[in-house]
């Protein structure tokens, strides 16, 4: 369904949404903080919205001027100063974990009013007409021209936040980070990849919020990574190599306390009670979450996931010629913030369990949970391919999130429903692949 056919409360409730989506994924998880975020529907893009432009300011262009043009020339000196101090703001903003949640005038954020005078330079009317919605007690001391340039200066540094959440959480480890800094110890503890840590620096405390401690203070489990997903593993494997991320940005002494589904490739059931996928073959299964149709409140949970940006999930299992059976399966979660970028929750493991073994007798060589991020243009050639037909796009950047070696192989459905943000999706693939079992346990 095309944008234009989405009801305002929709697409409101799907801005606002998005807005939760940031917080969140900066570490802003206390059990309140929904009710915290404004109902902005000013700023954001629509998740997947990929022909919208994630924000209407574009580069001065230079073309059809005269020699010796002042103005033009220096709207353009406008523009690359407002975007370099725009950049260096949102990756101040997502290294201290804020948000422009809460900024309401610039006495609120004295440090961006400079950005404010840049970006009433470049005023369009495009720019006017992107801002009709305003929340009305947003920039409500200013008026006209600088009201719009006030409101586009936050809906610009949300994508600029946002990216930079995203591109920081897939850094490498360099052991200078705040995290280190506080717990030199856990250098010690870094895995060869830099991504990850092992449990034994970890203890079993933890508290709402992600917060884990790990033995003379608290830091945070990255927030791609469920608690009750972590809290699960310890206690499932409490013997088994196990490797978590953390956040290294977040420490602290004390921390503060159904839709139409459409089985595009429905995968083979038979094969996996036994893993019975010989040498050399492979197989696949793809899900999409469809668009709700409008006032279908039956499918309230599926609704709800599309508005936030699940669109599919898909899978591919192959056995090598060596005998080694490999699987990945990734979930896409459209963004609307940063507009026209794709995460993937991804599960990838492997076994040497030969054809014909019951899976409760199978053992993993390793599972991992990674996030991939398509950015842009990656993006949009990650949605149009399918991972049940083996190669997609490589992501812009990544990282692992956990890993567990040695595990039983029937844990993986227990991994993909604390995983992966949609029960929907999950669910449909469970039914499918284990003939109508959800294979919890």
């Amino acid at each position: 369904m095309h944008l234009s056919l989405v009801s305002s409360l929709a697409l409101a409730h799907q801005r606002s949404k998005a807005r939760q989506q940031l917080n969140a994924t900066l570490g802003r998880r206390d059990n309140n903080h929904s009710s915290r975020i404004a109902a902005d529907v000013s700023r954001v893009a629509s998740p997947c919205d990929l022909s919208v432009p994630s924000w209407t300011l574009q580069r001065p262009s230079l073309c059809g001027t005269v020699a010796g043009d002042k103005k033009g020339a220096a709207r353009v000196d406008i523009y690359d100063q407002y975007l370099s101090q725009l950049k260096q703001a949102g990756t101040d903003f997502a290294m201290a974990g804020r948000t422009t949640y809460g900024i309401m005038s610039w006495t609120d954020a004295p440090e961006l009013r400079t950005l404010a005078d840049l970006r009433l330079r470049l005023l369009n009317d495009e720019d006017r007409r992107s801002t009709r919605i305003l929340d009305r007690r947003e920039f409500a001391d200013l008026g006209g021209d600088q009201r719009v340039a006030s409101a586009l200066v936050l809906r610009e540094l949300d994508h600029e936040i946002a990216a930079e959440d995203l591109r920081q959480r897939c850094v490498p480890y360099v052991g200078n980070e705040p995290l280190f800094a506080r717990y030199p110890q856990l250098r010690n503890n870094i895995r060869n990849d830099r991504e990850l840590i092992s449990r034994a620096a970890v203890t079993a405390d933890h508290k709402d919020g992600g917060w884990v401690n790990v033995r003379g203070g608290w830091c945070r489990l990255d927030s791609y990574l469920p608690d009750e997903l972590w809290r699960w593993c310890i206690e499932s494997f409490p013997q088994h190599p196990l490797f978590v991320r953390l956040d290294p940005r977040f420490t602290a002494a004390d921390p503060p306390a159904l839709l139409q589904k459409a089985p595009l490739r429905p995968p083979k059931p038979d094969w996996w009670d036994t893993l019975d996928i010989r040498n050399g073959r492979f197989d696949g299964g793809h899900f999409i979450l469809q668009e709700p149709g409008l006032g279908d409140l039956e499918r309230w949970t599926a609704s709800r996931e599309y508005h936030n940006g699940a669109r599919s999930l898909e899978l591919h299992a192959k056995r090598g010629n060596s005998g080694n059976l490999s699987l990945m399966i990734e979930e896409l979660t459209c963004m609307a913030i940063p507009s026209s970028w794709v995460v993937g929750r991804c599960i990838h493991l492997d076994t040497d369990a030969k054809p014909g073994t019951n899976q409760e007798d199978a053992t993993l060589n390793h599972l991992d949970l990674a996030l991939n991020v398509y950015a842009g243009a990656d993006g949009r050639t990650r949605l149009g391919q399918s991972l049940s037909d083996g190669r997609v796009q490589d992501a812009t950047f990544r990282t692992h999130l956990l890993r567990v070696e040695g595990a039983r192989f029937s844990a993986i459905a227990e991994f993909a429903w604390k995983f992966f943000s949609s029960s929907t999706l999950v669910a449909e693939w469970t039914a499918a692949q284990f003939g109508g079992q959800s294979n919890r346990r």
